[in-house]
């Protein structure tokens, strides 16, 4: 949990498109293996959010990878002496929310793909 608050609110952002989106993954789960008529209508647009969420998360996390390293050189700039672990330590933290949309792409791209071929079959 400590990469959380080390991710900034990038990646407190980011865990919020998450919990949205898994929402919505539950949703799709109960609707394509429930009991209710499926509408494939709503089921490809829940999927598309579906892949766009996965896709937001990774650019918000290289939109904030960029943010930390602007600002890690802006303070470069300004410190007389600087160390070179401290450095080492901003762009660790820096790459958080990047290493986090990468992984967020990746799951959600695996429900995405099953959820798609689900609603092929149901479409047929």
């Amino acid at each position: 949990m400590k990469w959380i608050i080390e991710g900034g609110p990038v990646v407190m952002l980011q865990l919020l498109i998450t919990v949205g989106v898994l929402v919505v993954i539950i949703r799709q789960i109960a609707m394509l293996y429930g009991k209710s008529p499926k509408e494939t209508s709503i089921l490809k647009n829940q999927n598309d959010l579906i892949i766009y969420a996965g896709v937001l998360n990774l650019v918000i996390g290289l939109i904030g990878q960029l943010m930390g390293i602007f600002n890690a050189i802006r303070e470069i700039l300004v410190a007389a002496d600087i160390n070179p672990e401290i450095v080492a330590e901003g762009f660790r933290q820096a790459a958080i929310p990047t290493i986090y949309g990468f992984w967020s792409l990746i799951v959600l791209s695996v429900f995405w793909i099953v959820f798609k071929l689900k609603v092929r079959t149901l479409e047929k």
